[in-house]
């Protein structure tokens, strides 16, 4: 007898892991393996809207509400997602756009290995977002009564060129165009182009607005409003402004008004001491 073959009672031949007769039955299956998230009952846990003065959150609660003035947020994530680009056709009723939500979240987590992770990290990243301080949103154009806008007219031309300040702790300015007439924003002129020159021994690179900057990932559905365009730069920056048949004109960018932050070095705040020459 073989010492292999089976015997009345013998416990029964365990498999090879990678045995080719390995039972599929124990094979756990993709659906059995990768549990699906209750999104519904993540978004009711999460953090509700709340007037957060000065933060992003109030920020983005105020577009939301522009949008849609009848819009009754559940939570930050409802503000968040409606305040980016929606269907043309969608609802604008508070069950319609509940659903929208829902949808999209399902739909960024549906893909994922591990979807409680990114489910989590999907509304971590809103709360964190929402928490920092108003200032640092990027493109808000400005609004009655902010300082540091400064306006400069264009030689030869029916338009002027604004800028503002952004987020200070990246230093930016937001750049567009405004009727020289009446003040009120417009779409980049015909035929004008802004170029940005990094360094003297660099070539210059064209500027896109941020809506041009970024379509590809709003989508081909996502509608810019007229006068919405609007460019970014780094602080004390020169950009060429250029026109058909018109000398260029160099739009020198100043100093962000924010003071800067503090230096850090090796975990340390450090002093600075300035040579710089006085400006007269």
């Amino acid at each position: 007898m073989s010492l292999m073959a089976k015997t009345p009672g013998s416990p029964k031949r365990a498999e090879h892991p990678y045995s080719k007769n390995r039972s599929k039955a124990r094979r756990p299956s993709k659906k059995s393996a990768i549990a699906k998230p209750d999104v519904a009952a993540a978004l009711a846990s999460f953090r509700k809207n709340v007037d957060n003065t000065g933060t992003i959150q109030a920020v983005f609660t105020e577009i939301a509400l522009k949008k849609f003035p009848d819009f009754s947020p559940r939570n930050d994530y409802d503000v968040f997602i409606v305040t980016g680009p929606v269907p043309d056709n969608l609802a604008t009723d508070n069950a319609s756009l509940y659903h929208f939500v829902d949808k999209e979240l399902e739909e960024l987590i549906a893909g994922s290995r591990s979807p409680e992770q990114s489910l989590k990290d999907a509304l971590d990243l809103v709360e964190k977002l929402f928490s920092m301080p108003g200032d640092e949103m990027i493109g808000l154009k400005p609004r009655a009564g902010d300082t540091h806008v400064l306006i400069r007219s264009i030689p030869h031309a029916d338009y002027a060129i604004r800028i503002w300040p952004s987020s200070p702790s990246r230093r930016l300015f937001c750049l567009d165009f405004v009727s020289a007439t009446y003040g009120q924003a417009i779409d980049t002129p015909p035929g004008v182009e802004l170029w940005m020159t990094p360094a003297s021994n660099l070539p210059m690179r064209q500027l896109l607005t941020i809506e041009k900057t970024y379509s590809p990932l709003l989508g081909p559905q996502t509608k810019v409003e007229v006068g919405a365009e609007k460019y970014i730069s780094k602080e004390k920056h020169d950009i060429v402004l250029k026109r058909p048949g018109e000398d260029y004109i160099i739009l020198r960018i100043p100093p962000h008004p924010s003071p800067p932050p503090a230096p850090v070095m090796n975990g340390r705040i450090v002093q600075v001491i300035d040579f710089s020459y006085p400006v007269v």
